[in-house]
């Protein structure tokens, strides 16, 4: 997946994003636990239903990897997805968010699985839900690159509870509807302005004052922008652009 953010620089330093790195560490060095069998992840991972009687699993499950090829698209979402919302929001804000999209998402899951007696581990994906929901209700006229094939963030949102709903209601069609609750939480969470209340510094994006979305006109065709010169002679128009804000001669 690919993309460029308006939310910010493109220098996904460690600097700019230490919780989105900080996750993706995690998530590392728990596959590299569990791979030498140093750890077991049931201390970890959110198993329902029987969530409540380990309520620190509620936290800890979005830091549990399994096996790398699920590691290395959950950090490459991770990368470009959430760190542009925590260079937006701010790394403590961000991380509020995060924890509460996934607790939120974590008890919908332990009530569904005790209502429909189907027990199943929620895997760390599931408030990324929430987390890409939340980009796509700022930003809906982004393009995403996913691999080569370009998507607008709006249709990016629809897709992905689609996506979530369809892998839990393969076990109960009750239980797809608990796995939206992440997402819930982030319509809400935008929709309310909730990140303004909390000085999240960063309003419903591309949207004028009456509410109509807007956005601005892109004269490239899909083809100029996975073009790989073309993204090569962009990434260094901005890394000069940089060091001239920066006021770096060299």
């Amino acid at each position: 997946m690919r993309g460029y953010s308006p939310f910010g620089s493109n220098n996904f330093s460690t600097q700019e994003t230490p919780f989105t790195w900080a996750l993706i560490a995690a998530n590392f060095v728990t596959l590299v636990l569990i791979t030498f069998h140093t750890l077991d992840p049931l201390w970890l991972v959110l198993s329902v239903p029987g969530g409540f009687s380990r309520p620190w699993t509620f936290v800890t499950y979005p830091l549990v990897s399994f096996g790398i090829i699920g590691m290395l698209f959950y950090g490459l979402w991770l990368f470009f997805i959430g760190s542009a919302l925590e260079r937006a929001w701010g790394t403590f804000n961000y991380a509020i968010f995060f924890v509460v999209v996934s607790v939120i998402s974590g008890i919908a899951m332990e009530i569904g699985a005790i209502i429909t007696q189907h027990g199943l581990l929620i895997d760390n994906w599931l408030p990324l839900a929430g987390v890409t929901l939340a980009f796509c209700l700022l930003m809906p006229h982004e393009t995403i690159f996913l691999l080569i094939f370009p998507i607008q963030a709006r249709w990016l949102g629809w897709l992905e509870m689609v996506i979530v709903f369809f892998t839990y209601a393969g076990t109960s069609p009750l239980l797809g509807f608990f796995a939206l609750a992440g997402c819930g939480v982030a319509w809400i969470w935008i929709n309310n302005r909730i990140s303004d209340k909390m000085g999240f510094g960063f309003n419903v994006g591309n949207r004028g004052r009456n509410g109509r979305s807007f956005h601005p006109h892109d004269p490239r065709s899909w083809k100029e922008k996975i073009n790989p010169i073309e993204i090569w002679k962009r990434y260094k128009r901005r890394k000069q652009f940089d060091r001239l804000m920066r006021g770096d001669k060299k």
